[in-house]
């Protein structure tokens, strides 16, 4: 059961296919326990050439990139593993099904960014069809992005009923009560019903925090730094927005850098521009320090609306240079 330890010493025998099959074997149980750096550091034990090589392990990889918003990242993954599959004469019909249900899950959630609800129901529909009770992350929010989807059609009383509906599937486990609550934060969201939304949030916020699942729980004190923004309580509003900060080693890096955005929009409207700077700085120092090319994009955006409010006219220039007249859509 020391997986971690099982993997060093794997690695350091080199029996890279016996690391490669703990990794695989234990996946699922990370994603279940929102432990996305755990799973990156074990990805990270593994050369690119073995995770080219193995589904399970690109899907592994897809998991990471979507919980970091590295969306356009997906694709390619999606396409070798689609490939592998069919190439794998070893693989069994069942094995065969789930794994195309997961890349199913992918495609879903792209297509739902990109606000194409009916190719996001037609993939969820396939993916909820396939996919094992017990594969709780990807069930869940396989399940969840379908009720959303219905939300993208027109079909709002429909997103509430199916987000029920998963509620009701996860039993007194809850084993997808987490997922719910944060398809319903997102439905009352785009629906501008603050009232719901913070309802949710708050449901979340108790669901997630007993259960340590800290990914949720960063979406849902987002949602309620967002609430009370809106309302101008901007004391309550700031104290969500340093929770999320304060969870930066545990949480979506995205959910932590509009924690910052929070904190210097609440500092800039109390009249504390040179803070609401610093704390914007900070998200840019974030993004930097993971990486991101796409929170470096958002982080960027933001400093110059903080600009525009604090009275001036920003050089964009920078940071808007190489995509011409193309800008890529913002979370923001």
């Amino acid at each position: 059961g020391l997986i971690d330890e099982a993997l060093r010493h794997s690695v350091a025998a080199n029996d890279i296919a016996g690391a490669a099959l703990l990794v695989v074997e234990h996946r699922h149980t990370l994603l279940d326990e929102e432990e996305f750096r755990i799973l990156e550091r074990w990805l990270g034990t593994l050369s690119p050439e073995v995770i080219e090589g193995n589904v399970n392990l690109l899907l592994a990889k897809a998991w990471l990139l979507e919980n970091k918003f590295r969306h356009e990242e997906i694709p390619p993954l999606l396409e070798q593993a689609a490939t592998l599959l069919r190439d794998d004469a070893a693989m069994t019909d069942r094995e065969r099904a789930v794994l195309g249900g997961e890349i199913a899950v992918f495609w879903a959630i792209l297509f739902y960014w990109m606000g194409q609800g009916q190719l996001c129901m037609e993939s969820a529909e396939h993916a909820v069809a396939v996919t094992p009770i017990e594969h709780r992350l990807v069930r869940g929010v396989v399940l969840t992005f379908r009720a959303s989807a219905y939300q993208l059609v027109g079909q709002l009383d429909r997103a509430y009923e199916e987000i029920h509906k998963v509620m009701a599937a996860g039993g007194q486990t809850g084993a997808f009560t987490d997922r719910a609550y944060g398809a319903l934060m997102a439905v009352e969201l785009l629906a501008g019903n603050l009232s719901g939304l913070e309802q949710a949030a708050q449901r979340q916020v108790s669901f997630t925090e007993a259960r340590l699942l800290y990914t949720s729980l960063g979406w849902a004190r987002l949602a309620l730094g967002h609430v009370h923004y809106q309302r101008n309580d901007l004391r309550t509003a700031d104290q969500e927005f340093t929770q999320v900060v304060e969870l930066r080693d545990r949480t979506h890096d995205t959910v932590v850098a509009h924690g910052y955005y929070g904190k210097a929009l609440c500092l800039q409207a109390q009249g504390k521009p040179d803070l609401a700077q610093a704390v914007s700085q900070a998200a840019i120092d974030l993004a930097i320090e993971t990486e991101n090319a796409y929170l470096l994009l958002e982080a960027e955006s933001f400093a110059s609306r903080l600009a525009l409010l604090q009275g001036e006219v920003p050089d964009v220039s920078r940071w808007m240079a190489p995509f011409g007249e193309e800008i890529p859509l913002m979370f923001m």
